[in-house]
């Protein structure tokens, strides 16, 4: 669902990381004419959707953190950290074991060599 929403709204996926209580992406819109709000509103009511439709708990938080990177350099980092929520949060040693994680639209070696 999410590489369908990346697709219908022109946004490129740097990195993705499903926690087991929440999500972390950081995108970029791939056109001049991409609307990132619009991409998480539709996200979060396709998925909102579906967890009440298969009777899962939970819900999206009524709104989210964004932050404009600026830099090559500040986007690494920010790949880096989200990468390595799994390992801080104790449910792997390396970035690289847990399966929730990498990027939809670039072989994320090439994004953090």
């Amino acid at each position: 669902m999410l590489s369908e929403e990346l697709d219908r709204h022109e946004v490129r996926n740097w990195a993705y990381v499903f926690m087991p209580d929440h999500l972390h992406l950081v995108v970029e819109g791939a056109t001049a004419k991409t609307d990132l709000l619009t991409f998480v509103k539709k996200f979060k009511q396709r998925t909102g959707y579906l967890f009440k439709k298969l009777e899962l708990e939970g819900s999206w938080q009524p709104s989210f953190y964004d932050h404009v990177l600026r830099s090559e350099s500040e986007l690494r980092k920010h790949v880096v950290y989200i990468l390595g929520n799994p390992v801080r949060s104790g449910l792997v040693k390396d970035w690289r074991e847990w399966p929730y994680s990498g990027s939809l639209s670039f072989e994320i070696e090439d994004v953090i060599p």
